[in-house]
């Protein structure tokens, strides 16, 4: 869905940057290496690393508005969604207190079985919450930790639709 709504801005002579989480930087690639682990203290540290991988992509967000017109985080305040139940909204309060607004929040939503399908079609190995049981989770709690200013974005359909609901919100970011 980045990529869709960061071609259809390029296409209008708009620069953007995609950040997208875990990124390539040291604490990313930490990240989604414990994704790829289970248990306990691979949860610990893909949490941990995931938390300093955000924090890095946030300190780099005035830079990368100086040179873009458009800067897309991918997962950024709703992870805390993948956070135990406990905790996800403390923390996505926090960090929704001090961390820059977006001048557009856009919530892709799929059902689990649909990103199930989706993940067998492509290769490597899955991540922690690629199973039912916990995508179900994750959107469960996401769907908890958003109010009226997030635009949900239907992704169960083809590529097609989904590109149909980014132009459709698309005038919002063009100016």
């Amino acid at each position: 869905m980045a990529g869709i709504l960061a071609t259809l801005l390029a296409a209008r002579d708009r620069s953007v940057a995609v950040r997208s989480h875990p990124s390539t930087n040291v604490f990313g690639r930490l990240a989604k290496a414990s994704l790829v682990n289970r248990g306990r203290t691979a949860h610990l540290l893909a949490t941990g690393f995931f938390g300093l991988d955000a924090i890095v992509s946030t300190a780099l967000l005035g830079y990368l508005l100086r040179r873009n017109d458009v800067v897309i985080f991918v997962r950024y305040l709703l992870s805390a969604a993948y956070l135990p139940e406990r905790l996800s909204r403390p923390v996505y309060d926090l960090f929704a207190s001090f961390l820059p607004d977006a001048d557009l929040k856009v919530y892709v939503e799929t059902r689990p079985e649909v990103s199930m399908a989706r993940i067998r079609e492509r290769s490597g190995r899955t991540e922690m919450f690629e199973n039912p049981d916990a995508l179900a989770r994750v959107r469960s709690r996401a769907a908890l930790l958003m109010d009226g200013s997030w635009t949900v974005l239907d992704n169960n359909g083809s590529l097609r639709d989904a590109r149909r609901q980014v132009e459709a919100f698309l005038p919002r970011l063009a100016g």
